[in-house]
């Protein structure tokens, strides 16, 4: 608590983000192209699979996605539909999840 309070590290309990749920695709689209309008700092987007998902954090650094889920027949075919790891097709400036896991020493499938 407070403004010294250290930040979450991995493994650690605790509240990792909350995720909107948008009904549509275009929705999800006139969502992001809002946070750009607004200058917001867009963390990534991936395509997991299942859903696309927008990332972006808060003034106070909490973790926010917008989301929409994908139709099934785009991800039935995946090894691992919660695992995509494209970036938005309209997004092609901001970072993608592989960018981000690098950024963390992270590769993709560990």
């Amino acid at each position: 608590m407070g403004p010294d309070a250290k930040q979450p590290r991995g493994g650690d309990l605790g509240l990792v983000h909350i995720a909107f749920r948008m009904e549509t695709q275009k929705e999800l689209e006139a969502a992001y192209q809002e946070l750009k309008k607004r200058d917001v700092p867009i963390s990534f987007t991936v395509n997991h699979g299942i859903t696309n998902s927008v990332y972006f954090t808060d003034p106070d650094g909490n973790e926010l996605e917008v989301y929409c889920d994908n139709s099934e027949e785009s991800f039935r075919d995946m090894p691992n539909s919660y695992m995509g790891m494209d970036k938005l097709d309209y997004a092609p400036d901001d970072p993608g999840l592989p960018e981000v896991l690098a950024k963390l020493g992270i590769s993709p499938g560990e």
